[in-house]
């Protein structure tokens, strides 16, 4: 199987749409976000055998933010399998803002609907091996290291 994609294309997607940039602006109440530049956008595609394709500003350092979630609820996944992770927190929609804490509180008291709210993020989290913050930090990235390889 080939790649996917090929640097024309995904150039192509940078040239296309960078002008959207100027249609939105960063939370100004998130600090980390408040410093980052909106007009930088970049891609990076890699598929399963490691071959990557890049264009834009695809170097350019940013916070991953809500992203983190979902990295986070596949590293707990893969240490503990699904199975465990879901006694601890649905993948349930709410229909609600992520840091709403409503549907945690009516759902099941202590078991947040999804991963991907603040609430069950955090359940989520405190699910990463490690005794320590610094320790599950390590670990969350050696996982992600060595699964990319």
């Amino acid at each position: 199987m080939s790649f996917p994609f090929t640097e024309e294309q995904v150039t192509h997607y940078i040239k296309e749409n960078r002008s959207h940039t100027i249609l939105g602006q960063t939370a100004q109440y998130i600090p980390a976000l408040a410093r980052q530049d909106s007009s930088k956008l970049g891609i990076v595609v890699m598929d399963h055998q490691g071959e990557t394709v890049c264009s834009g500003d695809w170097d350019v350092s940013f916070t991953l933010q809500s992203i983190s979630k979902i990295l986070s609820f596949i590293s707990a996944c893969t240490y503990y399998g699904i199975e465990s992770v879901l006694e601890k927190v649905d993948v349930e929609p709410t229909g609600e803002a992520f840091n709403s804490i409503i549907p945690f509180e009516i759902h099941r008291p202590g078991k947040p609907f999804n991963p991907l709210i603040n609430a069950g993020a955090i359940t989520v989290s405190s699910m990463l091996p490690g005794e320590t913050i610094e320790d599950k930090f390590r670990l969350f990235l050696v996982f992600f290291r060595e699964t990319h390889r």
